[in-house]
């Protein structure tokens, strides 16, 4: 039995590092969701652009100050682009991780004003999970009355952050921050590497919130 569970984790493990299986199930995730199309007339489009926070990191080892980490970079690059495009305001949203005292939602406007000469209009630092941070958008926004939003986030937490947006009543306009390689049918996809376990990290992980989400939140 020791070797038939030792024999198995390893398969799933390798499996899960080519970027054939993590294509596929980026994929399932990623099926639907496009770049936001700017071409309709502006009284149409959404009221604001709220970019999702993920984490934080730090502009020097095992030292202060904090900084926002790559995703979340990401996805501030991304709603930038978008305001620029647009003209429309911004919301960040982020509250305190389970490690750091420091609210990444703060982290998102410094870096939205030192790194890119941007000022976000509201800055929401309650939130710790997808669906706070849609609650308390919501919670800002809807009494200016703003009900339709662009959500910035990588296409892979998109679907999610969606659902969470529209369950609290909001209209969410998907803006993928960025899009995963699509699955790989020749010999590379079968060669094992660190960024296709990353994928495949990720691709589970808002599998399972997605299940977690419907039997908790949205089918209430």
């Amino acid at each position: 039995m020791g070797t038939i569970i030792a024999i198995t984790g390893a398969v799933i493990l390798y499996a899960l590092s080519t970027s054939l299986i993590s294509g596929l199930l980026m994929s399932q995730l990623s099926d639907g969701i496009k770049p936001p199309d700017l071409s309709v007339d502006a009284s149409k489009r959404p009221g604001a652009i709220v970019i999702l926070s993920a984490g934080f990191s730090r502009e020097t080892p095992n030292a202060y100050p904090l900084t926002v980490d790559d995703i979340t970079l990401e996805r501030l690059r991304s709603g930038v682009r978008l305001h620029r495009k647009t003209g429309l305001p911004i919301l960040v949203t982020g509250g305190r991780t389970r490690h750091e005292p420091t609210k990444l939602a703060f982290l998102m406007q410094r870096t939205l004003r030192r790194d890119f000469g941007i000022e976000a209009k509201w800055v929401e630092d309650r939130a710790r999970t997808t669906y706070e941070n849609a609650l308390f958008s919501a919670e800002m926004l809807k009494p200016l009355g703003i009900r339709s939003v662009y959500v910035v986030s990588q296409n892979w937490h998109l679907p999610r952050a969606i659902a969470a947006f529209e369950a609290v009543g909001l209209d969410a306009v998907a803006a993928p921050a960025r899009f995963g390689r699509p699955a790989r049918f020749d010999i590379l996809a079968f060669v094992p590497s660190a960024g296709a376990l990353k994928s495949s990290y990720y691709a589970l992980h808002e599998m399972l919130g997605l299940i977690w989400y419907r039997w908790t939140l949205f089918d209430r």
